[in-house]
């Protein structure tokens, strides 16, 4: 169920107490838009409903079983969802405000 915050932001997840320290941040809930969700049906809509999936919830599943970090540009990270293939999925969110 999605849960609706102010200016149309729903909550996708929270990472775990030891990422939080390994990227020397306090634990706090992430954020996604609205028009976040609706580039990602746009832009991956049929990939996604091939599998089975919304937008929302295919953000939701990157954020609760990333098992890669990296540094996104600007000041964000990376969660991403690694599987060995050449193609990953990432999902980069603003560590100063948790909204992807």
């Amino acid at each position: 169920m999605k849960q609706l915050l102010p200016n149309n932001y729903t909550k996708v997840g929270r990472p775990s107490q030891s990422v939080a320290k390994i990227i020397r941040r306090k634990t706090a809930d992430i954020y996604i838009d609205d028009n976040h969700l609706q580039h990602i049906s746009l832009k991956h809509g049929k990939e996604l409903a091939a599998i089975g999936f919304d937008a929302l919830t295919f953000v939701q599943l990157v954020v609760k079983n990333y098992n890669r970090i990296y540094k996104g540009t600007g000041n964000s990270l990376q969660l991403v969802l690694y599987n060995g293939k050449p193609k990953v999925t990432a999902i980069e969110f603003s560590i100063e405000t948790g909204i992807l």
